[in-house]
């Protein structure tokens, strides 16, 4: 953010404020500006007189200044964010459309560099191969199947592959929790290398006879 945009967001800010009688000060000043760093001017200025427009005194308390998420709805708009949800929801449709590319344009004989959450479900649904080998009267519940891996991994692939260890730090540390067929096919993948680590470090492997020399 340049000087110039600085202060023209600063002024934003003082305005708003004095729209809802808020007082402001220099910490809220700085902090609000962080929070419109990513944003143009010009943007900054249509939401700010979006939020004057649609909020009165009845969605946002006298005297103090409106929540920036109010501001947010209104930048989203402005410049055709998504968020949340629906946006995970887009983004898994997008990957699925440049997945039938890739499968054109390489065939089974070479793998392509894949987004790593497309990566991962490609891996869960049989691998690469198995993928190029889908038939066409299959393609339509294939793709409610790869939408649905897509959505319910959201970026999680590296903890999702260190097994049901990992998943259960990620319950642990508060977020979403991992649920469905994926986690299914995770904890049994775990079980099945902790139960051959199992039987190994148990000494079911042969055991090796020490053949004993006779007294001299």
């Amino acid at each position: 953010m340049n000087g110039e945009d600085g202060v023209g967001k600063a002024r934003l800010i003082r305005l708003l404020a004095s729209n809802y009688s808020a007082e402001l000060d220099e910490d809220s000043t700085t902090l609000w500006l962080m929070l419109l760093a990513p944003y143009s001017l010009e943007d900054c200025r249509r939401a700010v007189l979006s939020v004057v427009r649609r909020y009165g005194n009845e969605s946002v308390r006298f005297g103090s200044m409106p929540p920036f998420a109010l501001l947010q709805r209104e930048l989203d708009a402005v410049t055709g964010a998504v968020r949340g949800e629906r946006n995970t929801a887009l983004r898994a449709e997008a990957e699925w459309g440049r997945l039938l590319e890739e499968i054109r344009r390489c065939g089974a004989w070479r793998e392509p560099e894949l987004h790593p959450t497309t990566a991962f479900v490609v891996r869960q649904m049989g691998g690469w191969g198995a993928v190029c080998r889908w038939k066409e009267e299959d393609v339509g519940w294939k793709k409610k199947e790869f939408c649905a891996l897509w959505r319910e991994v959201g970026g999680r692939e590296k903890a999702l592959e260190s097994g049901a260890v990992a998943v259960a730090r990620l319950e642990s540390g508060g977020l979403r929790r991992v649920d469905g067929p994926l986690l299914g096919r995770v904890l049994a993948e775990a079980a099945d290398r902790g139960s051959s680590g199992t039987r190994d470090a148990c000494g079911t492997r042969r055991p090796q006879i020490m053949e004993k020399r006779p007294e001299r």
